[in-house]
C-alpha cells in the first residue's frame, strides 16, 4: 500500500520546502512536445522561490522520464510520493501516458496535473476525472481549430473542408465541433477520417480525404512522429493543400524533420506566447495575460532557458506551478488536501488560459492562442483571430 495524502510524512511543516515531481516525456514519441515543459516548472519554481516561496515555502522540482511508456507513468507517480514525498506531481503530454498515472494519483491523494489537451479518456470511470487529478490546459484541437476556421477558412471563402483526427477522444472532440462550425459558418464538411495513434501507413485516410475534394484539411494529430507522418504522407499527395492547426509544429526539432520551413508550406502551427501577445490588444481584461506572458519569457531566459524549443515548450509547465500557486493562496494552506480544493474552484489566469472550475466541471477554461504561417525562408506570420 502506498503513501497516501493521511498518512504520509507532512509536506507542510512550518518553512519545509515543497517538491514538485515531474512525469514527463523526456524521450519517446511524446519527447518533441514534452521533452521541454519541465523547464517552464523550473523557470515558475524560481520566481516564486525568489519572492520568499510559495506561502513561506520554497519549492523543490524532481524530473523524472517515463520515457513515453504508458506502464512507466503509473510507477513514477508512485515514485514521486513515495520516494521524493512529492507535494503535487505535473505531467504527461500522451493520452495513453495519462490513464494509468491518473488512478495512482487518486489513490495517493497527491494534486496531479497533467499537460494533456483536454479531459476525456478512455479505460476510466467519470470518478476518476473529479478527484485528484486535474486537466492543466484546455482542448487545444478544439481551440485551435476554430481560430483556424476563423483566421484561414472565413477568410478565404473556403467551402469544401475535411478533418481528420486520430482515435483518442479529445482529438475525436474536433468532429462535433467542426460539424457545429459548418452549420454556423456555412461551409460543408465533405470528409473526416480517423487514424490511430502511432500509425505508420496513413496514405489511404489521405486518399479518401482527397477523393472529397477538400480546400482544406482541418488537423487533431498528436504533435511529433504521428503528425510527422500524416504531414509527410499528404504531402507526397497533394503539395499545397492547407492544413491546420498542427500543435506544437513549430519546434526546431519538427522543422528539421519535416525537412526544414519549406517543409511546412501551406501547414499552420499553434503560435507561441509571444506571438499571442503580439496578436492580443492592450486592453485592460488582458493585462493579466500579457503581465504573465511578459514574466514567463523574462524568468525562463533568467534561468537559462531562452532556446526557441524551450521557450516554445516552457509554456504548460509554467502555466501548471501558476495553477498549484493560485490553489494555495486562494486556500491559504499548502496542505494536500487544500490545494485540491483550491485546484476544484480555481478562478485564475495562466498565461493564454482563464479557468473557472467547479468540482463537477474541471475542464472549464477559456484558452487563447495565435495561428500561425511559417514561411519557407523561416520567417512567421501570426494570424490574427477574428473570434
Amino acid at each position: 500500500m502506498g503513501l497516501s495524502g493521511v498518512g504520509a510524512p507532512s509536506a507542510s511543516a512550518a518553512g519545509s520546502p515543497l517538491t514538485i515531481c515531474v512525469d514527463n516525456e523526456l524521450t519517446g514519441p511524446g519527447g518533441i512536445a514534452g521533452a521541454d515543459t519541465a523547464f517552464g516548472v523550473k523557470a515558475k519554481a524560481a520566481q516564486i522561490n525568489a519572492s520568499g516561496g510559495l506561502l513561506g515555502h520554497q519549492l523543490k522540482v524532481v524530473v523524472l522520464n517515463n520515457q513515453s511508456e504508458p506502464s512507466l507513468s503509473g510507477q513514477i507517480v508512485r515514485e514521486c510520493v513515495q520516494k521524493y514525498n512529492a507535494w503535487a506531481v505535473l505531467g504527461v503530454v500522451l493520452s495513453p501516458d495519462l490513464v494509468p498515472a491518473i488512478p495512482v494519483a487518486n489513490e495517493l491523494q497527491v494534486p496531479y496535473i497533467s499537460w494533456l489537451s483536454g479531459w476525456n479518456l478512455p479505460g476510466l470511470p467519470k470518478s476518476a476525472y473529479d478527484s485528484w487529478s486535474f486537466p492543466g490546459a484546455g482542448n487545444i484541437y478544439v481551440a485551435d481549430n476554430v481560430d483556424a476556421i476563423n483566421d484561414i477558412a472565413l477568410p478565404r471563402h473556403y467551402s469544401r473542408i475535411a478533418v481528420i483526427y486520430e482515435n483518442d477522444p479529445s482529438a475525436a472532440s474536433v468532429l462535433p465541433a467542426m460539424e457545429q462550425s459548418a452549420k454556423q459558418d456555412h461551409f460543408k464538411l465533405v470528409a473526416h477520417q480517423t487514424m490511430n495513434v502511432g500509425q505508420t501507413n496513413v496514405t489511404p485516410a489521405v486518399l479518401q480525404l482527397l477523393k472529397n475534394h477538400p480546400q482544406m484539411i482541418i488537423l487533431a494529430i498528436a504533435p511529433g512522429t504521428d503528425s510527422i507522418t500524416f504531414l509527410k504522407a499528404m504531402r507526397a499527395q497533394n503539395p499545397t493543400i492547407p492544413m491546420a492547426v498542427c500543435p506544437g509544429c513549430s519546434s526546431t526539432t519538427f522543422l528539421q524533420a519535416m525537412g526544414g520551413a519549406k517543409g511546412m508550406k501551406g501547414i499552420y502551427s499553434t503560435g507561441t506566447e509571444q506571438q499571442l501577445a503580439d496578436s492580443l490588444a492592450k486592453t485592460k481584461a488582458n493585462q493579466p495575460i500579457l503581465k504573465d506572458i511578459s514574466q514567463y519569457y523574462k524568468w525562463m531566459r533568467k534561468e537559462g532557458y531562452g532556446s526557441i524549443d524551450q521557450l516554445n515548450g516552457g509554456a504548460s509547465g509554467w502555466s501548471n506551478v501558476d495553477q498549484l500557486m493560485d490553489a494555495a493562496e486562494s486556500t491559504h494552506s499548502v496542505a494536500k488536501s487544500a490545494i485540491k480544493n483550491g485546484l476544484e474552484h480555481l478562478h485564475a489566469t495562466t498565461l493564454g488560459l482563464t479557468w473557472s472550475r467547479s468540482p463537477g466541471n474541471y475542464d472549464n477554461v477559456v484558452q487563447l492562442g495565435a495561428v500561425v504561417q511559417i514561411n519557407a525562408n523561416g520567417s512567421v506570420i501570426t494570424l490574427k483571430s477574428r473570434s
